[in-house]
């Protein structure tokens, strides 16, 4: 006498399900396709014609909830897999650094240099292409020169900026500020921040999703500066220099702003 798997085994070749190379294989199709479903109930139908309905319903009923459990897990792991690292915002050091949303954050000491030193020194870090960064240099050179504001060598001869004069001074961190060097990074999303220790964490940035996004994770991490009464800087750079707005947030006025 057969035994039930026999049984569906012999019943499967009578159907030309493993001969048939276009057959329907329920437990490796996508349950949520139209075509699937419309297979499946096809499926069902030959299956109660042959008087196991219930039987391959109980084993239909178990592949997809394998399927299912699988594609849970597997989206659950790759949700849990941060893309980025968090920036350091909690503990008692005030951490200088450059944060993008989705870009891995860096931080740095003063002692090797200013916020724009970082971008002059390694501009790739940033996803900053040399001929953005000689723009950039160029920009700068060409307002200290529209303002009459030259440089002078040992021998006190006023010599106009140029992109390298201007590279070379950051690098020998003679300006810790340029406006428009900085720029670059600010408009692919860059934001210049302190992380303030135990006090005043600051942005400076000019996209306002970026500078909303690093609010969010400070207040993953420090949610009593709400609770508390904290504050946070936030320094809104203008699109052109001198238009840039200050900003003291503290408490609930620093979830309005997110909500703005």
């Amino acid at each position: 006498m057969k035994d039930y798997f026999q049984f569906i085994r012999n019943l499967h070749e009578r159907l030309g399900i493993y001969d048939n190379p276009n057959a329907f294989d329920p437990a490796s199709a996508d349950p949520e396709s139209p075509r699937a479903r419309k297979l499946t109930h096809e499926f069902d139908r030959r299956m109660r014609a042959a008087g196991t309905s219930k039987g391959y319903k109980q084993a239909l009923s178990a592949a997809w909830a394998k399927i299912r459990e699988k594609r849970k897990t597997t989206a659950s792991t790759w949700i849990s897999k941060p893309s980025r690292d968090a920036y350091p915002w909690g503990g008692k050091a005030n951490f200088a650094g450059w944060w993008h949303p989705k870009l891995q954050p860096y931080t740095f000491s003063h002692a090797n240099g200013y916020h724009v030193t970082q971008l002059v020194r390694n501009p790739s870090r940033f996803s900053i292409s040399q001929q953005e960064l000689y723009e950039g240099l160029k920009k700068e050179g060409y307002y200290y020169n529209q303002r009459g504001l030259g440089w002078y060598d040992k021998n006190g001869d006023e010599h106009m900026y140029t992109a390298e004069r201007v590279k070379e001074r950051i690098e020998k961190e003679d300006m810790d500020l340029a406006y428009e060097v900085q720029r670059v990074a600010y408009i692919k999303g860059w934001l210049k921040v302190y992380s303030g220790g135990e006090k005043t964490p600051s942005l400076e940035g000019i996209d306002r999703s970026s500078i909303k996004a690093a609010l969010r994770e400070i207040l993953s991490v420090r949610p009593e500066i709400i609770d508390l009464g904290g504050s946070v800087e936030i320094f809104e750079v203008g699109l052109v220099r001198n238009t840039q707005k200050l900003r003291w947030l503290s408490g609930k006025e620093i979830l309005n702003y997110l909500n703005s």
